[in-house]
């Protein structure tokens, strides 16, 4: 029999997180949130015990649960739906709480850590492959001015060794049937357009049921219109991702989006920016006439990480403004969903899962099962989550932040937030 006094507990559903001096508490249902600076009797009297009892309820005497500390700790809990208690004298045993699924996740995750290099299991854990698929240089050399820009966002790449890949490569790995959860498929130059086989490329695409994504410099839509219009692709399972970089000719750009042989094109336009003056006139550019679908980037150029700080960091309020699950707080705990399940395949078949990171392998000597348990055993960035890396790993709100970026590895720096 337990003495007089009372069970305190989290509400299963209620994200706990406790970095001295502030705890935060998180209602995953509703969004609602407190986080609240410990004073010593309330670390001592709850927290020290939760820590210990690994979340679960924790006894609390009557002379404890009395205090004024206590009292009002409980209460602003209360106030949010976040955390409860029962008299001891309603409960001769202690109550258990069952916590959220974290550990069938883990244990999930170890058992892809543990299979074979030649399971077909692994297959399923691909679900997007960026294909480089030449680097040749366009006519216009805009990636002079953006040397880092493919370490940074999706962007061309160019060599002075002129290498492509080749269309059987990427037939098989497209109509591979095993990798049952490919989805999506993104095209990158160099010159897309020059790319030796573009003709049996757009019939690839033509015939599959996958979603594609294409990345081109406005210069390169621009001087291909009417080859566009001759081969279209005429289903709707892509989108042309339109890159404008600065100084606009916005000539040009207006030709792209009124052109009538641009009318069965799906287009997105991706503004890269680099200083105030440049995301004035990208805001500008947004009303022109034509323009559906858009997205703005920074690119940072050693120089301007104060715009960067100004306009592209986390923010507190934007990161919690849209409810969290625990299904997404575990994920983010877990995974990098930023890069997991996800290869870049350069144009001379080097294998990366990302591209701030070394290469995994080789398209053409090794095999896709081979490729994805080196992405689980060895490489780590599938697994780089804020939760391991610092300084996040000591911020409450670590979990609530997008997965680390590739701006954040170009960067080597893993906190791209106003301090939150």
């Amino acid at each position: 029999m337990v003495s007089n006094g009372y069970w305190f507990y989290f509400e299963p559903y209620a994200y706990v997180k406790f970095v001295e001096p502030k705890l935060l508490v998180y209602n995953t249902l509703d969004g609602n949130y407190i986080e609240y600076r410990i004073d010593s009797i309330v670390f001592e009297v709850i927290l020290s015990k939760i820590r210990r009892c690994k979340n679960q309820p924790i006894f609390i005497s009557s002379k404890n649960f009395i205090l004024p500390a206590i009292q009002h700790f409980i209460k602003i809990l209360r106030k949010i739906f976040v955390a409860d208690f029962l008299q001891s004298e309603n409960s001769n045993n202690k109550p258990v709480k069952i916590n959220h699924d974290v550990f069938i996740i883990k244990n999930a995750i170890k058992d892809i850590h543990f299979i074979g290099s030649s399971s077909d299991i692994l297959l399923s854990e691909i679900f997007e492959i960026t294909f480089y698929i030449n680097d040749k240089q366009i006519r216009d050399i805009y990636a002079l001015n953006y040397p880092n820009g493919k370490y940074q966002f999706k962007f061309p790449i160019y060599n002075k060794k002129v290498e492509e890949l080749k269309i059987e490569t990427l037939t098989e790995i497209i109509n591979d049937k095993q990798l049952s959860n490919l989805k999506i498929i993104n095209i990158i130059g160099g010159d897309i357009f020059n790319y030796y086989q573009v003709e049996k490329l757009i019939t690839l695409i033509n015939d599959s049921e996958k979603y594609y994504n294409f990345y081109f410099h406005y210069t390169e839509i621009y001087e291909n219109l009417i080859y566009l219009n001759k081969n279209y692709l005429y289903k709707n399972n892509y989108l042309f991702n339109i890159i404008i970089t600065y100084p606009v000719n916005i000539q040009k750009l207006e030709a792209i989006l009124n052109s009538d042989k641009n009318k069965n094109i799906f287009l997105k336009i991706i503004f890269i920016v680099c200083n105030e003056n440049e995301l004035l006139q990208a805001s500008k550019f947004i009303n022109i006439p034509g323009i559906k679908s858009f997205s703005i980037l920074p690119y940072y150029n050693d120089c301007n990480i104060l715009f960067l700080k100004k306009y592209f960091y986390f923010k507190r309020k934007k990161v919690l403004e849209k409810r969290k699950d625990f299904h997404d707080l575990i994920q983010n705990r877990l995974l990098n969903y930023n890069n997991y399940g996800k290869f870049v395949v350069l144009s001379n078949g080097d294998v990366k899962t990302n591209l701030n990171a070394d290469a995994i392998g080789n398209i053409y000597r090794n095999s896709m099962k081979n490729l994805i348990y080196r992405a689980i055993k060895k490489d780590k960035l599938w697994y780089l989550t804020r939760d391991n890396v610092a300084p996040c790993n000591i911020c409450n709100y670590a979990l609530f932040c997008p997965p680390i970026s590739n701006y954040e590895l170009f960067l080597n720096r893993n906190n791209l937030c106003k301090k939150l």
